[in-house]
């Protein structure tokens, strides 16, 4: 008869053993009907972590898990490259090589065969005069021309004069290309280097070649000059330019 009472009130407990253990139902009499006690509590078990009560709400929208919807890290969790979050690499950021050698700031920016043309002066007569500056080592052109290819025509000459910063000291080289073309320029063969004078910071060199005279007294004396201006020793850049000056006809 205890049997015959009891079995409508098993159907329920198979959804809530909790409820019918406090009934009176034991494990024996849910075992007669079939039901497997211990596996109806493991799946309680289950069904309560499904609604957030064991996993700290990560099912309920209020997670722990560091990941982001799409895969990547969460706030502060560390990426693969060791970068946190909201963080760039320096490198990549301003596209530097890293491993790359610093710039030296007095380098020349240009070669003999591109230097700056400076100008011309004539170097038989008048008083010519060219001026430029700069903050680096660096090549020049200057064009040396004849005025009068008379008989009685002067020799040709020029000087150079660079003056530079006193805590920073350039060297003066020039090289003459002798009397040719335009395009020619020598740059290897010193012709004059430039001598200190008692102030430190300036430098002059000078040249001087014969004009061709005589029955040839037509040949043109022009000549190419290029100057070379060579950092020699203290910081380069705004506030320690030089000055280089050009005079036709002076020696």
């Amino acid at each position: 008869m205890r049997r015959a009472l009891l079995a409508p009130a098993l159907l329920p407990c198979a959804l809530l053993v909790a409820s019918c253990g406090a009934e009176g139902a034991t494990e024996e009499d849910l075992a007669e009907y079939g039901f497997d006690a211990s596996r109806t509590r493991s799946d309680a078990a289950t069904d309560a972590s499904r609604d957030g009560s064991s996993d700290g709400g990560s099912r309920d929208g209020s997670a722990s898990d560091a990941s982001t919807p799409d895969g990547g890290p969460g706030d502060g969790a560390p990426r693969p490259d060791g970068a946190q979050d909201g963080s760039v690499d320096a490198s990549i950021d301003s596209g530097v090589d890293a491993g790359a050698p610093p710039v030296d700031p007095c380098a020349y920016p240009n070669s003999c065969a591109s230097g700056r043309t400076l100008g011309s002066v004539r170097g038989d007569e008048g008083t010519d005069f060219l001026r430029g500056t700069g903050a680096t080592s660096e090549w020049l052109l200057v064009r040396v021309t004849e005025a009068s290819s008379s008989i009685s025509a002067v020799d040709l000459r020029a000087r150079f004069r660079l003056t530079h910063h006193p805590q920073t000291t350039f060297d003066l080289y020039v090289y003459r290309a002798g009397n040719s073309s335009s395009s020619t320029r020598n740059c290897s063969s010193v012709t004059g280097t430039g001598s200190r004078t008692t102030t430190t910071n300036v430098t002059t060199a000078t040249l001087a070649w014969e004009d061709t005279r005589g029955v040839f007294s037509g040949i043109d004396d022009d000549a190419n000059v290029m100057v070379e201006i060579r950092h020699v020793s203290g910081p380069c850049g705004a506030g320690r330019e030089w000055i280089l000056e050009v005079d036709g006809n002076v020696n």
